[in-house]
């Protein structure tokens, strides 16, 4: 009998050990990536840059990304929030993820504009700044592999809408007037590299 109860609790033991074995995750929930390399473009700005993001994996499914951006020539900023979905789950080492993001960008790249003194009577041109203010929708689309269980390398490209374009318009008069443009298209790509903890 002594042997029995030995054995059944052996059993069970080893049971437990093997499911929480094989319930454990192969990578962590946390995300801190780099992108050495970032693409925008929008009628009004195009700006090539760099930038980090930290993305939480919610469940097997779904994960939360917050980015934020740099360009490098038009002094632009952006962040937001994303939503990512992966349709066969993230705890595997080559997938595939779809979702929608909010951006928020803001640039103050700026334009020429001639002017003329009254007093010297000459005309002379001035650097006038020209902030750009954005907000969009963008579906994202990215291919991530992580290697070597921590080290994650992937490729992100995504497609929207900016619905709010707040800029100075270049008048022929010299004056740079405010200017909400309606509704256009929004580009962007990123190539990423970081950590999973």
């Amino acid at each position: 009998m002594k042997k029995w109860s030995l054995l059944i609790l052996i059993c069970f033991f080893g049971g437990n050990a093997i499911a929480q074995k094989s319930n454990d995750k192969g990578y962590g929930d946390n995300l801190i990536a780099l992108h050495p390399y970032f693409g925008y473009a929008t009628p009004e700005l195009s700006d090539l840059g760099v930038g980090i993001s930290y993305e939480r994996f919610l469940n097997e499914y779904m994960s939360a990304k917050l980015p934020l951006n740099f360009g490098l020539a038009a002094k632009m900023f952006q962040t937001g929030i994303g939503l990512k979905f992966y349709p066969t789950g993230h705890d595997r080492t080559i997938k595939y993820a779809v979702g929608p993001s909010l951006l928020f960008t803001r640039s103050t790249d700026g334009f020429e504009v001639s002017r003329f003194d009254s007093t010297g009577m000459f005309f002379y041109t001035e650097e006038v700044d020209n902030p750009l203010t954005q907000l969009g929708f963008a579906l994202t689309n990215s291919l991530n592999m992580t290697i070597k269980k921590n080290i994650y390398i992937g490729a992100e490209m995504g497609i929207g809408i900016n619905y709010i374009n707040n800029y100075k318009e270049d008048l022929d008069s010299g004056f740079g007037g405010r200017s909400t443009g309606g509704p256009n298209v929004l580009f962007m790509f990123n190539l990423s590299m970081g950590y999973r903890f």
